[in-house]
């Protein structure tokens, strides 16, 4: 095995046990914290130390892509379209042109209106293929067009199609649809958008990873109850926590009946990820007494907040605490709140999270 730079690499020792635990702990840089939702990435990479740098790579690897999106998404870069949706735009600017796309050719013999108007129709579109052809320089020795732009290239070739087919629905496009229904009904706030489109896409990427593919290449149609469970295992082997994997295989799941119902060529596909056996609780076995969420209990809270009262180098996390202790939001609710999202008109004083 060749060296490894750890730079993110966090060791923490404990006492009680005389053992260690490793993680990937990196800050994220102040410009990118409004867009990823975080101050910095934490991830577990277990007890033992040869099998958490072996992860390490791994994870350091995923993480340098999320910080790469992030940063596309803070310059106004846009994510490369689905090959359905660049279908969809196609088969649009066809449209603008008067132009039917799926109007196939006739081989009618015997002429009548509907042969005239079919090869009026194919007259047009080769007069419209002509045209964006006309805009590009020609090969002196081919004289075909060269630098033709990808959407014209696109375009022509569906003038020239009798009849074309939209490409199969993928997980990228099951997770736009999904997110873009999910946003329509009410405009969330920004915190809240960026969770909701952060489940979505961890949803999509287990998938596609543990089918050793991308989400723009998994057609959803495709996947079959083997590979849902491998996907289960492949979360398993990821995630400490058995209630999160169940929670992450919700959000899949939640994903996957959308594309289902929305998408009619998905309409009455199985979706594999259904009845999966649960893990957490339930069907599964009982719930580990660690990945139990109890409420503190009174003595619990007394003693955080003396704890706080005499150690904390800055008042403002006493009132922080005050907050969590008062609303039971959770951190990242209250140290994102906005002046406006504290209301203090009325009776009962609250918070918009």
């Amino acid at each position: 095995m060749g060296s490894v730079t750890v730079d993110y690499w966090q060791e923490r020792k404990s006492k009680k046990l005389g053992s260690s635990r490793y993680r990937y702990r990196r800050v994220v840089e102040r410009e990118l914290r409004p867009t990823l939702g975080k101050g910095e990435i934490t991830i577990a990479l277990g007890n033992a130390k040869g099998d958490a740098l072996v992860k390490y790579r791994q994870v350091h690897r995923e993480v340098e892509q999320t910080l790469a999106a992030a940063w596309d998404e803070v310059r106004g870069i846009k994510k490369p379209k689905t090959a359905r949706e660049l279908f969809q735009e196609t088969v649009e600017r066809i449209k603008a042109l008067g132009l039917n796309p799926y109007r196939p050719p006739t081989d009618d013999d015997e002429g009548g209106d509907d042969h005239h108007d079919d090869t009026r129709d194919w007259i047009e579109r080769s007069a419209v293929a002509e045209g964006i052809a006309a805009k590009y320089p020609t090969d002196p020795e081919t004289d075909h067009p060269i630098g033709v732009s990808a959407e014209d290239t696109r375009l022509v070739r569906m003038l020239h199609t009798t009849r074309p087919k939209i490409p199969a629905p993928t997980l990228e496009d099951a997770k736009k649809l999904y997110l873009k229904d999910r946003f329509a009904p009410n405009d969330p706030k920004p915190l809240e958008r960026k969770k909701d489109e952060q489940r979505a896409e961890r949803a999509v990427s287990n998938i596609a990873k543990a089918l050793g593919s991308a989400p723009d290449e998994v057609k959803v149609a495709s996947i079959t109850r083997e590979q849902a469970r491998k996907v289960q295992e492949f979360i398993r082997g990821d995630v400490r926590s058995k209630s999160t994997v169940d929670r992450y295989l919700n959000d899949i799941r939640a994903v996957i009946n959308h594309a289902i119902a929305e998408v009619t060529e998905l309409h009455g596909l199985t979706n594999h990820f259904t009845g999966l056996p649960v893990l957490g609780s339930g069907r599964g076995g009982d719930t580990p007494e660690r990945d139990k969420r109890l409420p503190f209990t009174q003595d619990e809270l007394k003693k955080i907040r003396r704890r706080i009262e005499t150690h904390a180098d800055q008042p403002d996390l006493l009132l922080i605490w005050r907050m969590l202790e008062g609303t039971g939001c959770r951190l990242a609710e209250v140290t994102g709140l906005r002046v406006k999202d504290v209301v203090v008109e009325g009776d009962m004083p609250y918070v918009e999270v």
